[in-house]
């Protein structure tokens, strides 16, 4: 089996290719990159929130990405399902002798 590197991304349970680990990717995806990066953006901006309102806004935000981050790993576990079964059934078709119709 191929070495596969873990996606940077908090809970995230994809993985990335020993070529796109190479090429100085830490994460498996583009959506995965944008959700990171924007968690860090609003980590950013609370840590120098001294206006309640603001903080609570930040709050709010920091939420709103959280349910997004957790949604997004929900569909990299189904990705990864489907292109296990794709992949295994794949497998089964080649050891099967071709039927003749």
């Amino acid at each position: 089996m191929r070495k596969r590197y873990p996606c940077t991304r908090e809970g995230c349970p994809g993985t990335l290719t020993a070529q796109m680990h190479a090429h100085g990717r830490v994460h498996c995806s583009p959506l995965c990159e944008l959700v990171s990066s924007e968690l860090d953006k609003i980590e950013g901006w609370s840590k120098s929130a001294t206006d309640e309102g603001v903080s609570r806004e930040l709050t709010n935000a920091w939420a709103q990405l959280v349910t997004t981050s957790d949604a997004l790993s929900e569909y990299r576990e189904a990705y990864k399902s489907v292109v296990r079964a794709t992949n295994d059934t794949v497998r089964r078709e080649r050891r099967m002798p071709q039927q003749i119709h």
